[in-house]
């Protein structure tokens, strides 16, 4: 995913679409998005 700016609910869809794709496999997902962090509706549920 490329992009120059980001929603939230864009990114949380993202990610819900790539554990979608791979349910059983450990992921690493390295993120550059510091503006994107500090909004409510991201935060970390579990590991």
């Amino acid at each position: 995913m490329l992009s120059d700016s980001c929603k939230s609910d864009k990114m949380i869809a993202f990610l819900e679409l790539i554990r979608k794709q791979n349910p059983e496999r450990p992921l690493c997902i390295v993120l550059d998005i510091g503006s994107l962090s500090s909004e409510s509706i991201i935060s970390l549920d579990k590991h």
